[in-house]
């Protein structure tokens, strides 16, 4: 009789050869995306795996919240009807709010600069410095 994997058994697996992958990649820089990528579609399936909502958690700053899906309970182990509402509404909180900040920080990094590039050429397209 063969035992099935546990979800978070997959994952660590998964991880491992990411991080083994990214060893042949050119530089230890080029690790980071790719741990960050797994992160990103890892953790809403964790959490749906775990019974909680997974569009709270795509966004739930990458590793960060991988380790915190992976520590939470899954729903199955609450005792009572209201111990099952309060699992759900922590985690579908603290997904959304690291998600938030997610999406903020990406902001910043990604598109404000593009933003001041495309601003700074069009003033300098006008001549009005």
């Amino acid at each position: 009789m063969s035992k099935r994997p546990r979800p978070v058994d997959l994952l660590k697996i998964v991880m491992a050869l990411a991080l083994v992958g990214g060893l042949f990649l050119e530089s230890v820089a080029s690790i980071l995306p790719l741990l960050f990528g797994w992160a990103f579609f890892t953790s809403p399936f964790v959490a749906m795996k775990k019974g909680y909502e997974p569009y709270y958690w795509p966004f739930a700053c990458g590793p960060i919240g991988l380790v915190l899906i992976i520590s939470l309970p899954p729903l199955k182990s609450a005792a009572t009807p209201e111990d099952y509402l309060r699992l759900e509404n922590r985690a579908n909180f603290i997904g959304a709010v690291l998600s938030g900040i997610g999406i903020f920080v990406a902001m910043i990094v990604f598109v404000l600069p593009d933003l001041f590039d495309w601003i700074a050429s069009l003033v300098r397209s006008t001549n009005l410095i």
